[in-house]
């Protein structure tokens, strides 16, 4: 049963839910997906919605909502910054699923800026006992720079396209730069993670939240490489901090970061609900 709600009138958030067979099972936990960047709530290329029918036909109820301002939620003025607006309203999904549907604890699925909304989220609410960060948190190693080198820099070296594309780049900053104009990144890595924490504070929140019996699963895909090459890369970053075990992840070289083709979807998906299974 798929219904649309308003979740709270007083501020028109709205998110829509998947109810496996029209009846809640309490005894599993609710999933909550929300906004990646700007995108409506059905995610890129309709993730979210598919993902949402995936999670029912297993038995979980799932509400992908539109946090204010995105999609069809309207925007608010009333919290202190974005990160309040979006913690607040992801209290509100999780408050009214509990009231709906009697349901308590709570898995949270971000891509991108969605995955460090859910991460930040997930540290200061205990109804939360999962986590699914795609494309989120993420750091270098000294394994990366090598892979970057010798697996992308040198395998380029003789494109002559390659380096008239970096030139044409190089000068486009450049003019930019002159005209006063702000330039991102680098030409050479443009792609770094986005969160807010260093690899330090990652860790230690990430610990903590293993402490408190939180399972966490993050996802890399190929669109993530400015930060991410190689598939064991997130023990080698977090090897100095303890997640009992509770922490796990996959590695999509093949895939970009919108999943733009249907069967790389399929793959991405299909591994959050094998997760899922095997977690709760």
């Amino acid at each position: 049963m798929e219904t649309a709600h308003n979740i709270d009138p007083g501020c028109n958030l709205i998110g829509v839910s998947n109810i496996p067979n029209g009846a809640a099972d309490t005894s599993k936990p609710a999933v909550i997906m929300v906004n990646a960047g700007f995108l409506h709530r059905v995610g890129p290329n309709r993730m979210n919605t598919t993902l949402a029918r995936m999670l029912a036909r297993a038995g979980y109820v799932s509400l992908r909502m539109d946090l204010s301002g995105l999609g069809d939620s309207m925007s608010r003025t009333d919290a202190a910054n974005d990160s309040e607006i979006v913690s607040q309203d992801i209290d509100k999904g999780m408050s009214y699923l509990g009231r709906e549907y009697g349901i308590r604890q709570f898995v949270l699925v971000g891509l991108c800026s969605g995955a460090n909304d859910t991460a930040q989220m997930a540290t200061t609410d205990e109804r939360i006992v999962g986590l699914v960060n795609i494309d989120g948190t993420g750091y270098r190693t000294a394994r990366f720079y090598i892979n970057h080198v010798f697996l992308h820099l040198l395998r380029r070296v003789a494109d002559p396209v390659r380096w008239r594309r970096l030139y044409d780049r190089y000068m486009e900053n450049a003019k930019k730069r002159s005209m006063g104009e702000k330039v991102e990144g680098s030409i050479l890595m443009n792609t770094v993670a986005y969160t807010d924490w260093t690899r330090e504070q990652a860790g230690r929140n990430f610990e903590r939240l293993a402490q408190r019996g939180v399972k966490m699963h993050f996802i890399y895909t190929g669109g993530v490489s400015g930060f991410y090459n190689y598939r064991d890369q997130f023990s080698d970053i977090f090897a100095d901090f303890d997640f009992k075990g509770l922490a796990s992840s996959s590695y999509f070289p093949s895939t970009d970061h919108l999943n733009m083709l249907e069967h790389h979807r399929v793959e991405v998906q299909q591994n959050i609900v094998g997760w899922m299974s095997r977690s709760f």
